[in-house]
């Protein structure tokens, strides 16, 4: 199944490619960058974070920060490619309630946060709507995402005390393994709306990329989901 999402990956690029190849007389390409927020969190996650105790456990998104440039090609009036280059803060928070004190043998209560930071490549195709030469106009994007994990933390609030430590230093002193892939493959969809001042593009956009392959090698179904609120500038 891995294979079939990665197989359809490239056959989008490559089919962008051929359609930027056949459009030499389009308009000239645009850059620019993005700022904002996600909004994060795993499914079915609290069995890879929540282990070795009873547990009653309430998910949560975890909010962090997403930035990065684009680069827009025309290929019509109405649809362009949009390749970016990503940072973003990924991950899941739990508010965990332990029945019978978990580790630290007493009752107690903990947030717990697996913290993900990531490179992506969203390889997006974009479509403005509206009449062309306007000044402002919504558009849709979509597209698949590829992804390139950067840091992995692991985190614990039990009030009297807190601490957080890299994923593969716990899972060395744990001696258990959190078998979370380096990379991962999503599929990202979006809308927003285009704002044309003298020669400058702004843009706010609303996002969510979800992945399409399991996070764990030991688990089917621990996927990234994620949705974020953008701003940007183009040239």
């Amino acid at each position: 199944m891995h294979w079939s999402h990665t197989r359809a990956s490239v056959a989008f690029v490559a089919a962008m490619l051929l359609l930027v190849t056949h459009q030499a007389d389009a308009q000239p390409s645009r850059v620019g960058g993005y700022v904002g927020s996600s909004m994060a969190t795993i499914s079915e996650g609290d069995d890879v974070v929540v282990t070795g105790a009873e547990a009653s456990v309430s998910p949560s998104r975890r909010i962090g920060l997403q930035f990065g440039v684009w680069m827009n090609r025309p290929l019509t009036s109405v649809f362009s490619l949009q390749p970016e280059l990503h940072y973003t803060q990924k991950g899941v928070r739990y508010e965990a309630a332990f029945a019978d004190g978990g580790d630290l043998g007493f009752p107690t209560s903990a947030e717990l946060s697996l913290n993900l930071a990531y490179l992506e490549v969203p390889l997006l195709l974009r479509a403005d709507l509206g009449r062309a030469g306007t000044s402002t106009r919504p558009f849709l994007v979509a597209g698949p995402t590829l992804a390139y994990r950067m840091s992995c933390t692991l985190g614990v609030d039990a009030g009297l005390f807190s601490f957080s430590s890299d994923c593969d230093s716990a899972e060395e002193e744990e001696g258990a393994s959190l078998d979370l892939a380096s990379t991962d493959v999503g599929g990202t969809v979006g809308a927003g709306l285009s704002m044309r001042r003298g020669t400058r593009d702004y843009t706010a956009m609303l996002r969510y990329t979800r992945g399409l392959r399991s996070l764990s090698s030991a688990q089917n179904g621990v996927t990234n989901r994620n949705l974020s609120v953008l701003v940007g500038i183009g040239f």
